[in-house]
């Protein structure tokens, strides 16, 4: 019978983003930077050095296990050290007149090597000219930008004034930008493959899953698949009544587990069959598997935030 288990907790830490060391660990990302949890014990926490500015929520691990890939940011494990990367922006590239301001980037993620990372960046005015200084410039730019140098590869869209920005996925083939409009473009040349209505609220987390889905959670509380090869939805179920934050694809099984604002964790088939759930003390801000898929750490937020190790059980 299918099961989560807590087995053990860190109180304080109040994480956005958590994924699985190859040592057994998990790094996760908090308003203060990075924290290795377990490397030493189960309730163990090491602050990793500081970094000028806050992790962005998406986080995972490079595929060879040498980067922890904060976007826009790279921290190198064996050196114990963040890269020295060049700072981005203004991003104004293909633009005529440079608007009065700068673009700052709102979502971000890494590819699965560290090479390349695809931004969503929304224009913030100067305060000299406030929102007139943007003039006819685009509200919001999407891009995917050398991971070394820094420099535009691609300009996928400019977005308007009323276009939302949403999560970033890069897949093996793709870029997507997961909003209540799904955007989707080739990696290699950035033409567009598929721009269509997916779903009526915001879309708070997304993943690929392997090489065969795009999952991604709402502020309704709702799961979303959709094939990437033809971009059509697959499956669609309510998870939770609230806000779901928590996603997480199964590293080896056709499984994934979600968490919402209701404090909830729960496992579910890919055909939306609820498998086993565990309430916890707070809403969940974030699921990481570990490699071998028999735990997964979660995040709690709320007044008393916590890391949550749990046990899962077949």
């Amino acid at each position: 019978m299918h099961s989560i288990r807590p087995e053990g907790v860190v109180r304080g830490v109040h994480a956005t983003g958590i994924a699985a060391a190859p040592d057994g660990s998990w790094i996760a990302a908090d308003r203060l930077g990075l924290a290795r949890w377990g490397a030493l014990g189960l309730n163990d926490v090491e602050r990793l050095p500081a970094r000028a500015g806050r992790p962005l929520v998406d986080l995972a691990i490079s595929v060879d296990g040498a980067l922890v890939l904060s976007a826009p940011e790279r921290y190198r494990l064996a050196a114990d050290a963040w890269d020295e990367l060049p700072p981005i922006g203004p991003l104004f590239e293909g633009l005529v007149d440079h608007p009065s301001g700068t673009y700052e980037i709102a979502h971000a993620t890494w590819d699965a090597h560290g090479s390349v990372v695809a931004v969503c960046a929304t224009f913030r005015p100067s305060r000299r000219q406030g929102a007139a200084g943007r003039g006819g410039a685009p509200a919001g730019r999407i891009l995917v930008l050398d991971g070394e140098t820094r420099a535009p590869r691609l300009l996928l869209a400019d977005l308007a004034q009323d276009e939302p920005c949403g999560p970033m996925v890069i897949g093996p083939d793709y870029v997507a930008a997961c909003a209540a409009t799904l955007r989707v473009w080739d990696h290699t040349n950035g033409s567009s493959i598929v721009t269509r209505r997916w779903c009526a609220t915001s879309i708070l987390r997304a993943a690929p899953f392997r090489d065969r889905l795009l999952l991604a959670t709402t502020a309704d509380g709702d799961v979303l698949l959709a094939d990437v090869r033809s971009w059509i939805t697959r499956d669609a179920w309510p998870a939770h009544p609230g806000a779901a934050r928590g996603l997480a694809p199964h590293p080896t099984r056709d499984e994934l587990a979600t968490g919402g604002d209701d404090g909830v964790v729960r496992r579910w088939s890919l055909g939306g069959n609820l498998l086993a759930d565990v309430s916890l003390d707070g809403p969940i801000e974030a699921l990481g598997y570990a490699a071998d898929g028999a735990r997964l750490a979660v995040a709690v937020g709320g007044p008393s935030p916590s890391l949550v190790r749990c046990r899962l059980d077949e």
